[in-house]
């Protein structure tokens, strides 16, 4: 999930005019599963790893409805997830709640990922 995250938040080649993997896809990916059963622990950790990745450029690019997807993941999609933890253990589940908790009071603000490269990278 990490790596397909990077991919949604990297920018293309000067030369290539559409992005394949662009970041509407991290919207999409995110809306899709928060309709689904979700898993023990995978789905908790996947949401996490996308919005640790793309979180920050979701906020940029989508601001108040990211906002909104945010209150809807904690109110709604969060106890789904309590529901089928695992018994035991629930630190997948915990780290996303921290998260999503944190970004809600910076008013949806993710800080950006460890590693981002800058837009201008392929130009350079």
């Amino acid at each position: 999930m990490r790596l397909y995250a990077s991919l949604m938040v990297s920018s293309p080649p000067q030369r290539q005019s559409v992005h394949p993997f662009g970041l509407e896809n991290a919207w999409l990916w995110l809306s899709r599963v928060m309709n689904i059963q979700p898993l023990p622990d995978v789905t908790a950790t996947m949401v996490f790893d996308l919005l640790e990745v793309t979180g920050h450029a979701l906020y940029r690019e989508y601001r108040k409805q990211f906002l909104k997807m945010l209150h809807i993941l904690i109110r709604e999609f969060l106890p789904k997830l309590k529901s089928v933890a695992s018994s035991g253990g629930g630190g997948p589940v915990s780290r996303l709640e921290a998260l999503i908790k944190a970004s809600i009071q910076r008013q949806g603000q993710i800080p950006p990922p460890e590693g981002l490269l800058p837009q201008n990278f392929w130009f350079s």
